[in-house]
């Protein structure tokens, strides 16, 4: 059995965010990036401070009008637009459109999740058309079949294997980047939203007003954080629980997108 310890309220509604959809967090420099989807924008929280991160804007570039998801590898950043239905990199204080050559039917619509990794490749829930798409290192995208989900809110890629949250299948299911062998990793009665993975391998899974710990080791899928256990620590109700981010074994943060804030938890995973 698993003990939160401790609920940190980070950012507050005082902050004006409005609607904070995506997070992401650079462990070397020990920041968060927050997609702040109403205000057009992503913020930075880095020693309790929080800022805009700088961006310039012209005629010659496309701006954040609906920023979503947000992912951090190797000193990059990346983010998928709801409104644009694409996907920007930052670089040189822009945000510039990755120019995919589709290759595809379908084009990608409501791109929702993303993850990179260490190779410079992108994967994004392609949320409509339910399914996973891969962008290459020459910006060429494919669909990663032996993915079949439905309702693909969620993904977060750990040591080469790339988790979705199969919100319509109630059920996680893992994909190895390299190998593409594939699975399910754990199937429950939940609506699965936001996905995250600690330094262990254990998976951190949000509904809307609830947070599950998947033991990898033991199989077990723990219930950790719901309205009674979030009272405990004299806070009102959760209202929705849209991204969360592990920062450690021992801690997580999460959006509530609703309240317009964010918070840390801090956890014992081995309570007895």
């Amino acid at each position: 059995m698993s003990k939160i310890l401790q609920i940190e309220l980070l950012i507050n509604k005082d902050a004006g965010l409005s609607n904070p959809s995506g997070i992401c967090y650079d462990g070397m420099h020990n920041t968060l990036f927050i997609t702040d989807m109403q205000n057009k924008r992503v913020i930075k929280y880095h020693n309790k401070v929080v800022e805009e991160l700088p961006v310039m804007c012209n005629r010659d570039k496309l701006c954040l009008k609906k920023p979503l998801a947000i992912a951090y590898r190797s000193n990059k950043l990346h983010i998928t637009d709801a409104a644009h239905h694409c996907i920007f990199k930052y670089a040189h204080e822009y945000w510039e459109e990755v120019n995919i050559t589709n290759n595809m039917e379908k084009a990608i619509n409501l791109p929702g999740s993303i993850a990179s990794d260490f190779e410079g490749n992108i994967y994004v829930s392609d949320f409509l058309h339910n399914r996973i798409c891969k962008i290459n290192l020459k910006e060429e995208v494919s669909v990663l079949k032996e993915i079949k989900c439905s309702k693909p809110y969620g993904i977060y890629l750990h040591e080469g294997i790339l988790y979705v949250t199969d919100t319509g299948h109630k059920q996680i299911v893992w994909f190895d980047v390299k190998t593409n062998g594939h699975g399910v990793t754990v199937r429950s009665d939940f609506t699965p939203i936001a996905i995250t993975v600690d330094e262990d391998g254990d998976l951190y899974i949000s509904e809307h007003r609830k947070i599950y710990l998947f033991h990898q080791r033991s199989r077990v899928l723990e219930l950790i954080l719901d309205n009674h256990k979030w009272r405990q620590f004299g806070y009102d109700k959760l209202c929705h629980i849209g991204a969360l981010v592990s920062i450690s074994n021992q801690e997580f943060v999460f959006s509530d997108t609703i309240k317009n804030s964010v918070y840390k938890v801090s956890i014992n995973k081995f309570w007895e």
